[in-house]
């Protein structure tokens, strides 16, 4: 397993933890570059036209019914509004389909995500309807690729009601059947920092869940693996701990930070919608 493993600064004061923390790691289970069809590259071309072969018909009905619906309703409604407009075109059409189905993953006896998409065509595409005011997100595409792995489907469309014109975007998705370990990133303070088992377990209990569930599923749902792993392996593992917020005229209040605790002296924190780590990443920890 490839670790690109790099040396963290301080702990950033603002931040106190009930308990001393000896270590920190952010685990990187990016698929937005690997796992779906993307602007960039000159990719996206060759495998939407793949899938836009598999299933031309019925996603271009599916696309004519969401224009019919943004013509007669046009934007600035709640997309309550638009997901009952598209429920009955596609009704009239005669196209089959499921509104809102929902689904939990269970890992070694625990919820690690629940799933709610909001339409699912003929078995065989998601939907998921926006009203944005903006461009779609990173968390748009993790969103529908958790989807079509949940619910093992090969094509998602991002459906935005929000603009002038019906904005549409097609994220096909295949499973790679190649693990790739140099996908699999920790960066945090040095394995020899950290007692030795304890950091051998986290990393074996880490790659477990890779090989087991690969990318595509948002963050959530890795930290939700995760904590049922460590859990059911014996370790002392806390969810969303709390955190005092400290200034320098005295404590502000408590939040809960998003990553795990392990033992008592490591934090976990785990990225699937960035490439990258960010600040607000680094503060957490």
């Amino acid at each position: 397993m490839n670790l690109g493993q790099q040396r963290t600064s301080q702990s950033n004061p603002r931040f106190a933890l009930s308990s001393l923390l000896r270590s920190c790691f952010v685990v990187v289970l990016n698929s937005l570059e690997n796992a779906c069809a993307t602007s960039q590259s000159g990719g996206e071309s060759r495998r939407t036209r793949a899938t836009q072969l598999k299933f031309a018909e019925l996603s271009y009905a599916v696309i004519g019914c969401a224009m019919d619906v943004h013509k007669h309703l046009g934007p600035g409604l709640e997309e309550r509004f638009y997901h009952a407009a598209l429920c009955d075109a596609l009704a009239a059409a005669g196209i089959s389909h499921r509104y809102k189905p929902s689904g939990k993953l269970v890992h070694r006896g625990h919820v690690a995500d629940a799933f709610e998409a909001d339409i699912i065509v003929g078995g065989q595409i998601a939907l998921e309807l926006k009203a944005l005011s903006g461009a779609f997100a990173p968390g748009h595409l993790t969103q529908i690729i958790s989807y079509l792995k949940f619910w093992s489907l090969e094509l998602g469309i991002l459906l935005d009601f929000g603009k002038e014109r019906l904005v549409q975007r097609r994220v096909p998705f295949t499973p790679p059947y190649d693990h790739n370990d140099k996908q699999l990133v920790i960066h945090g303070t040095h394995p020899s920092e950290v007692v030795p088992p304890l950091s051998e377990r986290i990393f074996e209990a880490i790659y477990r869940i890779y090989r087991t569930y690969d990318l595509g599923y948002r963050d959530t749902m890795y930290k939700g693996l995760l904590y049922a792993e460590l859990t059911e392996e014996g370790m002392s593992c806390r969810l969303t701990p709390n955190a005092s917020i400290l200034c320098s005229g005295g404590p502000l209040g408590e939040m809960e930070l998003d990553c795990l605790v392990v033992g008592e002296e490591l934090a976990l924190k785990v990225v699937a919608l960035y490439a990258r780590l960010r600040p607000m990443d680094r503060a957490i920890l």
